[in-house]
């Protein structure tokens, strides 16, 4: 009986995925029997291109590279805006079905958002579209919050869903196209979780809405924050479940991952079908590229700080503050009782680590927009808080002692990661007009610019340049009392490379003017370098030209507010580990938590 129902449930999956594909590819074609008249299309291009690629939404204005490597919240992805645009807006002149796997490019992605996006640019200018997004997602925001005070009746569960949404910049939500779906995707399946929650708790049905959940994001989203549709609805599942809470908590993300996963490797299938013949060859070569297969323990533990230094910035750290305030009233209130949902809130809440782990290359890159999927783990935190906080019964605490002793314990742990937490800060000068310039072998001081250093510590320096054989270019840096030679390496493996790295590991004097001069070194033909007429960078000066460079420097975090709100981040985490641990006490038997009693 198990064996036919385990094969029964197996082939209904499949025929979802295969009936999704289906749908998916017709209502992608179908979308572009809309026209939209060139004069609309260009007049909306040109709206969107006079704010930047990379704006913040309190600025609205960038240029190209301005924001891309910055930690603001509210930093808006223009560049993959403008990449939708250009896909919603295109009348195709070949076949539609074709033109909608998006056989040019991207082939690895669905491109879903076209079936939202083109038939309402049809009709609204970008302004109206902007809008019109915002109201849509702040209705749904208060409809959750509403489902959720009906379900729980704690209007505080009900605050801490417009809290949420808060976190999540709004603004920049409403007005970047590419962040608002994914978004839109999660609220709506845990507006479906509480409104159906009996029948999706009966018989485990909710594992099909995390299946159909993971599929959706696949198919509009473009790798933004996608956990969060997971997540989301995975801790209102703990909230409003009676038991088995770690099983359900890892039962939904199975389905999600099947649904998000299967669904996006079948898109490679469907670029293949339609004419694309290393659709599959590409969409490896993505999948071991985004994961960043060859780096080390080092630099992704450095993309989860670069990842979560958004999150501790006012005023988000405030907020990391309040749950931190709950917790310890909490405990010291009514002591480190057993709570039966701190096992399934703490999966849910490293759940962002492991993401970053895994899809670390594009984590480590676009940190900028990234950073929100940190949120999964607030939720769970927020959740946890509010289930501690509201815990009466009166139970045997833990002493002062032990409590005074775990949380010094949490802080010093905390302060020592402090310790030893730096961070890798880059600067380009990649704005403006680039051209190739030729230096001739043996042409010394062939180059020359002036820069002054913004931090002490300068880890690397990168040219964009090519040389046809071994050898290159070496660069001397200067000023009146000191001087740094280093050497850029080769060409590779027999390759030309453009792209080329000295490891200076210079200590300098920021604030202070430096010259640098680049030489040909061992080089038979001419080296061609390639420069521009403008900067967006103030750390670069030349009157005619400069060499596309980026500086790197290795920075210390600063600021008190930044480490205190560092060493709150690593207590909650820690405390809520200390509570998981007490909740499971049968399996791990810590002397100091004695025999206390409760549940949430």
């Amino acid at each position: 009986m198990k064996t036919g129902k385990a094969i029964r449930s197996i082939g209904i999956v499949i025929g979802i995925f295969i009936l999704s594909a289906c749908a998916g590819i017709l209502l992608l074609g179908s979308v572009f029997l809309i026209g939209i008249p060139e004069e609309r299309s260009s007049q909306i291009l040109e709206t969107f291109e006079a704010e930047g690629w990379y704006p913040r939404e309190t600025i609205h204005t960038a240029a190209k590279h301005e924001h891309f490597h910055s930690y603001y919240p509210d930093v808006m992805d223009f560049g993959t805006d403008r990449l939708i645009l250009d896909f919603c807006l295109e009348n195709p002149e070949t076949n539609i079905f074709q033109h909608a796997s998006w056989v040019g490019g991207y082939t690895r992605y669905w491109h879903g958002y076209a079936i939202v996006w083109r038939p309402l640019l049809a009709i609204l200018d970008l302004s109206e579209l902007r809008l019109l997004n915002f109201g849509v997602q702040l209705i749904l925001v208060g409809i959750l919050a509403l489902k959720l005070l009906e379900v729980t009746g704690k209007k505080r569960a009900a605050a801490a869903v417009f809290l949420m949404y808060y976190l999540s910049t709004p603004e920049a939500l409403g007005n970047c196209l590419q962040y608002s779906l994914v978004f839109d995707i999660a609220v709506v399946s845990s507006i479906l979780l509480l409104q159906f929650a009996s029948r999706l708790l009966e018989n485990e049905r909710y594992c099909f809405l995390f299946l159909a959940t993971g599929m959706l994001t696949a198919y509009f989203d473009l790798l933004t924050f996608p956990l969060i549709t997971w997540a989301f609805p995975a801790t209102l599942l703990v909230v409003i479940a009676k038991e088995g809470h770690v099983v359900k908590v890892i039962k939904s993300g199975l389905f999600w991952i099947l649904g998000y996963a299967g669904f996006w490797i079948e898109k490679f299938v469907v670029a293949v079908l339609f004419g694309r013949s290393d659709g599959i060859e590409d969409g490896i070569n993505e999948v071991l590229f985004m994961s960043g297969a060859s780096e080390g323990l080092y630099e992704r533990l450095k993309g989860l700080v670069m990842n979560y230094k958004p999150v501790i910035l006012l005023p988000y750290g405030l907020v990391i503050c309040g749950i931190a305030v709950c917790i310890i009233v909490g405990v010291i209130k009514y002591g480190l009782t057993v709570q039966k949902k701190a096992a399934a809130y703490f999966l849910i809440a490293v759940s962002p680590l492991a993401w970053y782990m895994v899809v670390f290359e594009h984590s480590y890159t676009h940190h900028f927009f990234t950073w929100r999927t940190c949120l999964a783990g607030v939720a769970a935190f927020l959740a946890f808080s509010l289930s501690v906080i509201g815990h009466k019964e009166n139970n045997k605490k833990i002493s002062v002692k032990n409590v005074v002793i775990a949380g010094l314990t949490m802080l010093v742990s905390a302060a020592l990661f402090l310790t030893m937490t730096w961070e890798d800060l880059s600067v380009s000068n990649f704005e403006g007009e680039q051209l190739p310039l030729q230096i001739e072998p043996g042409q010394e001081d062939a180059l020359e610019m002036v820069f002054t250093p913004q931090h002490r510590h300068l880890k690397q320096i990168s040219l964009v340049y090519e040389t046809p054989g071994e050898g290159g270019l070496g660069i001397c840096v200067f000023n009146d009392s000191e001087t740094y030679r280093g050497e850029f390496e080769g060409n590779k493996d027999g390759e030309v490379e453009r792209d080329h790295t000295l490891d200076a590991n210079w200590d300098l004097k920021p604030g202070q003017p430096y010259t640098m001069k680049l030489s040909t070194v061992n080089v038979k033909e001419p080296v061609t370098v390639w420069v521009n007429f403008t900067t967006a960078s103030e750390e670069f000066s030349q009157s005619s030209f400069e060499t596309l460079m980026t500086l790197t420097y290795r920075v210390h975090p600063a600021g008190w507010i930044y480490r205190i709100f560092w060493c709150l981040l690593w207590f909650l985490f820690l405390m809520m580990l200390e509570y998981t641990l007490f909740s499971l006490r049968a399996v791990v038997k810590w002397p100091v938590f004695g025999n206390n009693r409760g549940s949430i």
